[in-house]
């Protein structure tokens, strides 16, 4: 317990840099490698939310596809043109209400806040993955995630409406002298710029999230401290930072893409629960690649807070009981 509340401050002057140049890809997989179980909760979070923001949606297009030879053009297979016509006929004859997917959606995002917060207590202190203490950090770091997400919404979103003005004002100009590919190319690099500010601006609150959970470890509540302190932190590290940050999202990507590959073109059309399992796969690829990059960054502040890597800590576990005597 001491060993946690002496840790230095993230990012102070005088936070030790040995071990800084260990790596953070093969580090941030062994933080993910050692609490398999977050990825568990995550992924039983989406699938719970999803039932139950999908079920009343399909036992009202049921009345459609139990009696239409359209559902084989959708069983088990993805067909954009029959989802839309099917979406179009079950509104003409009765409003979809939407309020089951938008209060899953609400519930998603409140376990969310909660999944995050706990993984990245458990990273930064090595406390054994267990529900209950998951749960009960999260809550912890609930509002200070609040606060820190309205930060960042603020500043995607106006970040973003900038970059669309400055996009649409360089194409109108691009217009007048650019036509066929040359201004096509244009449109696509203008939308690659717009993608990649916004990953740098997500990987960069990504850190300060860690940043807030280890200053919270050291007793300091205060979340505007996480923005200089992550700012000072990607002064040195941003490079293989943002390298691995990238490649660990990349890989859950590129599993999900492998997985809707097999499931469009390998699987047969009555193949449901296969096209189920492999869906799922790659769903959880999805988080696994997410937890990685915030692994990563918590592996990150570790290398800044302690002269030793406790990437596959052996403290013992701590309970409830032990986290309120934190706070």
């Amino acid at each position: 317990m001491e060993a946690l509340l002496s840790r230095p401050n993230p990012l102070s002057s005088d936070a030790p840099e040995a071990g800084s140049h260990r790596s953070l890809f093969i580090g941030g997989l062994r933080l993910v490698a050692a609490n398999t179980r977050l990825l568990l909760w995550f992924w039983l979070a989406n699938l719970i939310c999803g039932l139950l923001g999908t079920l009343p949606f399909s036992s009202h297009i049921a009345g459609y596809l139990n009696h239409s030879l359209a559902a084989q053009e959708i069983a088990g297979r993805v067909d954009l043109g029959y989802l839309n016509e099917l979406l179009h006929q079950a509104g003409k004859h009765r409003a979809i209400d939407p309020t089951p997917a938008l209060l899953s959606i609400a519930l998603f995002t409140f376990i969310n806040f909660i999944l995050v917060g706990g993984s990245l207590f458990v990273f930064l202190s090595a406390a054994r993955a267990r529900l209950s203490v998951v749960a009960d950090a999260g809550l912890r770091y609930f509002w200070r995630f609040v606060r820190l997400t309205i930060v960042t919404a603020i500043t995607f979103s106006l970040t973003l409406w900038l970059l669309a003005a400055l996009r649409d004002a360089w194409l109108r100009n691009a217009g007048r002298t650019h036509v066929g590919a040359a201004f096509f190319w244009r449109a696509a690099l203008s939308i690659g710029v717009m993608s990649l500010i916004a990953l740098l601006l997500r990987f960069y609150f990504d850190l300060a999230e860690a940043v807030v959970v280890q200053m919270g470890i050291a007793g300091d509540r205060r979340v505007h401290r996480s923005f200089p302190a992550a700012f000072r932190l990607l002064r040195t590290n941003f490079f293989r930072a943002f390298f691995v940050y990238f490649a660990a999202g990349t890989i859950g990507v590129a599993l999900f893409a492998l997985a809707l590959w097999i499931w469009v073109t390998a699987l047969s059309p009555y193949s449901t629960a296969l096209a189920f399992l492999i869906g799922q796969f790659g769903i959880a690829a999805l988080f696994a690649g997410r937890l990685w990059q915030r692994a990563s960054l918590a592996y990150l502040v570790i290398l800044h807070t302690t002269t030793t890597s406790p990437a596959v800590a052996l403290e013992p576990a701590l309970e409830a009981s032990e986290l309120r005597a934190i706070w």
